[in-house]
């Protein structure tokens, strides 16, 4: 599986987004390895109010519960849009 993700990390990184107080929904999420280094990239539903805080939670969260996380983006939205895996 050349960069591929154990389903088990994508589960992690969906909890740990879903855990972020003002996270409707994770819309998406896109994760892979390059080399020794975990790259995530999500897609939360949230009001656009207070999306820098939710964003800068969920990046924390992230990177608490996955050690290997070396990169992430997150992107918030206020609309129903899913990123393909």
């Amino acid at each position: 599986m050349l960069g591929g993700v154990e389903p088990t990390i994508i589960d992690e990184i969906r909890q740990a987004v879903a855990h972020v107080n003002g996270v409707k929904q994770v819309l998406g999420d896109r994760s892979r390895w390059l080399g020794h280094h975990l790259l995530a990239d999500v897609v939360v539903d949230r009001t656009m109010a207070d999306a820098d805080n939710v964003a800068e939670t969920v990046r924390h969260e992230m990177t608490d519960h996955i050690p290997a996380l070396s990169a992430e983006n997150v992107r918030v939205s206020s609309r129903t849009m899913r990123i393909p895996r």
